[in-house]
């Protein structure tokens, strides 16, 4: 009854691959009768936006690389902190040891610099996302950009009767024509 080894794997080897391939359809088959509730960005901005966090189509690289920044800055300065933390620990516990008070008392005033080239860093990095930003929306220091009506979505009607339809004025673009007035669409 027995089925010589050869044998024998080669028909455990076949029933794996019927099994395998069975399994491998029916599957497929569950897959694809599924109705499609995985929206195409896998629910990351329902999680965004009920995590309380900003939610939008287009993508800042400014923002995101503000963000990576500033959460490493934040992981050294928790990293400075443990390092003061240590340091005063090993103050406190060195029970007259000058060799552990000196290692302390060095540890501390390294840890202190430390300190200070985080927040200097985080100064440096506010400044320089903020120009950034500025000058991605043209507003940034020595560069002056006049948005024109049509940019901020209004159109250039005479003014003579104001805005038709009751559209608001736009008071910041200008128009093509100085005499002309901006309107809201």
């Amino acid at each position: 009854m027995f089925l010589s080894s050869r044998r024998q794997r080669l028909w455990i080897m076949s029933l794996n691959l019927a099994a395998s391939l069975l399994l491998f359809f029916t599957l497929a088959l569950a897959a694809s009768a599924q109705p499609a509730t995985i929206p195409p960005d896998f629910g990351l901005k329902q999680t965004a936006e009920k995590a309380g966090l900003p939610v939008s189509d287009s993508v800042n690289p400014v923002a995101v690389a503000s963000t990576i920044i500033n959460t490493l800055l934040s992981l050294v300065g928790v990293i400075a902190l443990i390092v003061i933390i240590y340091a005063g620990f090993t103050w406190l516990t060195s029970a007259g040891n000058e060799e552990k008070v000196t290692k302390a008392k060095k540890l501390l005033v390294s840890s202190v610099i430390g300190v200070a080239i985080i927040l200097g860093a985080y100064a440096i990095t506010s400044f320089v996302v903020k120009t950034l930003s500025d000058a991605a929306k043209g507003s940034a220091t020595g560069r002056t950009t006049q948005q024109t009506c049509a940019d901020l979505g209004g159109s250039c009607e005479s003014p003579t009767n104001g805005c038709p339809d009751g559209r608001t004025p736009i008071t910041t673009p200008s128009c093509p024509s100085p005499n002309n007035l901006c309107c809201q669409l």
